[in-house]
């Protein structure tokens, strides 16, 4: 097991963060999607644990804890008490050594997720199309389907298969744990020789090599008509940079420049140049080969919609020939100068910022590599960056309207 430390003596406060180098993506085909299953089995029974324990324990000692299975990786983490580390690692020692793996459990697991997940699908149009939109983004890409697989498959999920799943989540070498905040440097080795005492011999460290994706080839465009939606809606949707490639940081700086609440000039455009009273809102994937970056425009007038849509994607595409002024770029580097300033001051995003950048870069210098790298963009990164992924042929357009009855 590979560890991080991240000391702070200006907290009262330790996040303990199990950043695990599985996910989703790592599934058998006939089981693809389980494991999500994860992130609900992980709060349940160990050996000396009832169901929810680890949380109420936490909880009841004013900390809090969380867990998140992706398709690149999967992380657990508490925010406890300084005093109450060594408690904590005992609890996650519980979880990834122990856990209650019956056939009741995976079974209640897996009708509880297809149940919620297909109430969510039946009953939230939005959620339906933006994932649609997605899986057309993802087209022959890692990230094609949901994170939890299809939802007609989840409950024939083959109990054995899931409960071999638990492996990838034991495998020490497969496992980076990161210790931020206030602790003790003097006992701590002892406290990890104690619940983590050696490796456990189910299989090598993963050596999976990321591969930035390119852009799609082929622009999508499609109208659904639904019943009883309360607006229309349109999605325009780009498969965007993964974490591992060059062009990330630079297009995280577009989009902050695009859709960012506090200068969104989406929202200039469309309703304080053109008067159109739109709803603007975005989504961005956090995955680490390929994003998708959906901006939805909304509005009860289909013609508004329409409008918008064309400016809104005429915009776009002029951002690959338009220098930005350096004033606006100067102003976008600060939002994300203490953006990144609030993250790495907040216990649990650091760790998670410290995990995921050893994970793909072999080192912690994240604040390091950040700095350096927003300083060093400049106008002609820009441009060259918006004009690769915002081409018409990488666009999936989904427009949404109410049926007129």
């Amino acid at each position: 097991m590979q560890v991080i430390l991240s000391p702070s003596e200006n907290t009262d406060a330790t996040c303990i963060l199990f950043y695990h180098l599985t996910g989703t993506r790592d599934d058998p085909p006939e089981v693809k999607g389980a494991s999500y299953l994860y992130q609900f089995l992980m709060r349940l029974g160990t050996q000396n644990l009832d169901a929810y324990d680890r949380f109420m324990l936490v909880s009841k000692n004013g900390g809090t804890s969380s867990e998140r299975v992706n398709y690149d990786n999967a992380m657990f983490y508490q925010v406890i008490p300084d005093d109450m580390l060594k408690n904590a690692l005992w609890l996650e020692s519980e979880r990834i050594h122990s856990l209650r793996l019956s056939d009741r459990v995976i079974e209640f697991q897996k009708s509880s997720m297809f149940n919620r997940i297909s109430r969510l699908i039946e009953e939230n149009p939005g959620y339906r199309a933006g994932e649609w939109v997605k899986s057309q983004i993802f087209e022959n890409c890692a990230y094609q389907l949901p994170v939890y697989g299809d939802v007609d498959t989840i409950t024939n999920f083959n109990n054995n298969l899931v409960r071999k799943l638990y492996d990838n989540f034991r495998n020490y070498p497969d496992i980076i744990m990161v210790i931020a905040g206030k602790m003790d440097l003097g006992k701590l080795p002892q406290y990890i020789g104690e619940h983590f005492p050696g490796s456990i011999p189910i299989g090598s460290p993963r050596n999976r090599g990321y591969v930035p994706a390119e852009p799609r080839k082929v622009h999508v465009f499609k109208n659904w008509v639904l019943d009883d939606i309360p607006q229309n809606f349109s999605l325009s949707g780009f498969r965007v940079p993964g974490k591992i490639s060059s062009d990330y940081l630079v297009f995280n700086l577009i989009r902050y420049y695009l859709t960012d609440p506090r200068i969104s000039q989406v929202e200039n455009l469309l309703n304080r140049s053109n008067n159109l009273d739109i709803q603007v809102s975005a989504e961005f994937t956090g995955n680490l080969e390929a994003n998708a970056f959906i901006i939805k425009i909304s509005s009860s007038q289909r013609a508004a919609i329409e409008q918008a849509r064309f400016i809104l994607n005429k915009q776009l595409q002029a951002l690959g020939e338009l220098r930005l002024p350096t004033a606006d770029i100067r102003v976008v580097k600060s939002l994300m100068e203490l953006d990144f300033a609030k993250d790495m001051a907040r216990l649990d995003k650091r760790s998670i910022l410290l995990a995921e950048h050893y994970h793909l870069f072999k080192n912690t210098r994240v604040a390091e590599s950040f700095h350096k790298q927003l300083k060093k963009i400049n106008p002609f990164d820009i441009m060259g960056v918006a004009k690769k992924y915002f081409d018409r042929n990488n666009l999936v357009n989904l427009n949404v309207y109410r049926n007129k009855k």
